[in-house]
């Protein structure tokens, strides 16, 4: 009787805990699916990958190894569930990359461009070029290993290519994301836009809904430098403010928008990329027109550096995703942080003023590691082999474009890790010991 009033109760407590599994892993699987769909989407008809290089790199990685693919290359469309279960769909519209579709597509967004699929000029800056060294073969796997997890390195010295390297099945015409690096191109856009008066760093009142609360105080400033104040929680691995923007709203503006203030504007820093996709609706609004919107970065920044279209993708809604979501070759994202290094001049041609610039890559009293949407190496704490001078773009998963003023040196980096055995501040000690 004892016996088998234990194993009940084993029966009941192993039910229980499958239950409570479930309760905790099953909202989970939304965001696997929903991140599996958007980034095989995005992978396949922008960056031109193969399904193997999905399959085998991008989405090997546990828990998004659990996801299955259903590719549909006629209507471009990748739908991913794991087992059957949450299934989410991403869906390639035309010169916007691929967006998660909630459902149906209430939306219908595309972008109208002649030069759409095609190169923004045939005047490459850089020609093809495959020279590496031990510098940059040190930040590569040997053949049959995956642990560096390197796709691309670039290295730029007084403004040309003079190194790169890619991983096999990858080339310089590869579009590759940069996750946050983005914001850093938010802040080119931004510095843009101040220069043609179409906004000023001490604009607030940004929303109406916030004219009645604290928030009325929030200004531009403050969102640049990540001191709004407003609420966020910017954790990957769980359900979060930014999971559930990136991967489970149709429109994240309206989501970050109606996050209440938790301390006061300028006062204290946190990262958060809600506050670039609030900058995001702020530029849309100055536009009447929404193709407007869209064509600017490209008219504005991308066709003058004659970069290779790179993508910057939207929400359902249309809102581009600055905080994480372009597409670019490694030189093209090099040439990006050219035009930090040069001040915001490209062949003579001032695109953003030189003291934007230089307030671009100021500390903030609230944070000596963080300028405008962009990392400084003020206190040198993760980076001691680099000059404190240098600042850089960084990405989800080791995505870095390191701007060197000391050396007149651009590093680009692409890949799928941070951590080690990939030790990115080894890597600068040696190209900076080659080319300083």
């Amino acid at each position: 009787m004892r016996i088998g009033k234990a194993i009940k109760w084993v029966g009941i407590l192993l039910v229980l805990g499958l239950i409570i599994a479930a309760y905790l892993v099953y909202p989970k699987l939304e965001i696997v699916t929903g991140y599996s769909s958007k980034k095989a989407c995005s992978c396949l008809f922008v960056g031109k990958h193969s399904v193997e290089q999905i399959e085998s790199y991008d989405l090997e990685a546990f828990p998004l190894s659990l996801a299955s693919l259903n590719i549909d290359p006629n209507k471009h469309e990748v739908t991913a569930s794991v087992l059957g279960l949450q299934k989410k769909t991403a869906k390639l519209r035309k010169g916007l990359g691929c967006a998660l579709i909630q459902g149906e597509d209430d939306f219908h967004i595309e972008r109208v461009s002649a030069t759409d699929g095609k190169p923004l000029s045939t005047n490459n800056t850089y020609p093809p070029l495959q020279k590496h060294s031990k510098s940059i073969d040190r930040a590569f796997d040997r053949y049959g290993e995956w642990e560096q997890k390197t796709f691309a390195m670039v290295i730029i010295k007084d403004g040309q290519v003079v190194e790169e390297r890619y991983q096999a099945g990858y080339t310089a015409d590869t579009k590759l994301l940069g996750w946050s690096m983005t914001k850093s191109v938010a802040n080119l856009v931004v510095g843009a836009m101040i220069k043609e008066g179409r906004l000023t760093l001490d604009k607030d009142l940004l929303y109406p809904a916030w004219e009645n609360d604290q928030r009325s105080k929030v200004n531009l400033a403050h969102l640049l430098k990540m001191n709004s104040g407003l609420e966020w929680t910017e954790q990957y691995g769980s359900v979060s403010d930014i999971t559930q923007g990136l991967f489970l709203e149709e429109d994240f503006i309206s989501y970050v928008r109606s996050k209440p203030a938790e301390a006061h504007p300028g006062k204290e820093w946190e990262y958060a990329s809600g506050t670039t996709n609030l900058i995001s609706g702020i530029i849309r609004r100055q536009f009447e027109s929404y193709q407007d919107y869209l064509d600017y970065p490209h008219n504005k920044i991308f066709k003058t550096l004659e970069l290779d279209n790179p993508v910057i993708e939207t929400d359902e809604a249309g809102h581009y995703i600055y905080s994480s979501f372009m597409w670019a070759t490694a030189r093209d994202w090099g040439k990006l942080g050219q035009l930090y290094l040069n001040k915001g001049n490209w062949k003579g041609k001032q695109l953003i003023d030189t003291s934007y610039i230089e307030w671009s890559v100021e500390p903030h009293s609230a944070s000596t590691g963080y300028g405008a949407h962009i990392w400084l190496n003020t206190e040198q704490s993760e980076y001691p082999s680099a000059p404190s001078s240098m600042y850089w773009f960084s990405g989800y998963e080791g995505q870095y474009v390191f701007i060197i003023p000391d050396y007149e040196l651009i590093v680009v980096r692409l890949g799928l890790s941070k951590g080690p055995p990939f030790d990115m501040n080894a890597v600068l000690a040696d190209i900076i010991k080659n080319y300083k």
